[in-house]
């Protein structure tokens, strides 16, 4: 063994022999043959609390089991090259699929929103966001 820049020890094999690379390529198979398994699985059954104790280990072995988290980012309005006024927007992004929507600002919705208690569970609405479907507490994107 040896010592590093920073003095800790490394074994030299480790690096000489592409050991953390293999590693990586043996999990991603193996995550991949769980993964084929449980749809071999999902597909064979016949119960449905089967298929959704199924459906439930998929998303979580997939990284679906949680709620898609959108952040938006507002973009000030600037001058161009040639000095011209531009308008502002907003980016929204999900950092989990890296997805994004540009919003130009000064968009206008469409129809305005009915009343908070008015919304509809599961309807799609016009927003200054673009189309988003109310889940009953805020809206989702459609």
């Amino acid at each position: 063994m040896t010592k590093d820049v920073h003095g800790f020890q490394k074994d030299e094999r480790t690096y000489q022999d592409g050991a953390p690379d293999r590693q990586t390529k043996t999990l991603q198979a193996q995550q991949a043959v769980r993964t084929a398994q449980l749809y071999d699985a999902y597909q064979n059954a016949t119960d449905p609390k089967q298929q959704a104790a199924i459906a439930e280990r998929l998303r979580v072995l997939t990284g679906k089991d949680k709620p898609e988290a959108w952040k938006a980012t507002a973009l000030s309005g600037g001058k161009d090259a040639l000095g011209n006024p531009q308008p502002g927007g907003a980016l929204i992004l999900n950092p989990t699929t890296g997805e994004h929507r540009y919003v130009q600002g000064g968009e206008q919705g469409g129809q305005p929103l009915p009343p908070k208690n008015q919304l509809v569970k599961g309807q799609v609405y016009q927003t200054g966001r673009g189309n988003m479907r109310w889940n009953g507490a805020g809206f989702d994107p459609a």
